[in-house]
């Protein structure tokens, strides 16, 4: 698996809001959220991987 770029996720997640809330401002408490969101991503996807769940 390749590894998941996070500053694309970050703009990802942004243009989804910008998507939902057309307009919509940020603060940079919200920014670091969406940091932080894309960081946990990231990390979870660079764990080992384990047998999918059905």
């Amino acid at each position: 698996m390749s590894k998941i770029q996070q500053f694309s996720l970050v703009a990802a997640i942004a243009k989804e809001l910008a998507h939902q809330q057309p307009g919509i401002t940020i603060s940079q408490t919200q920014l670091n959220t969406i940091i932080a969101a894309a960081n946990g991503i990231c990390a979870a996807f660079e764990q080992p991987e384990t047998p999918e769940c059905k």
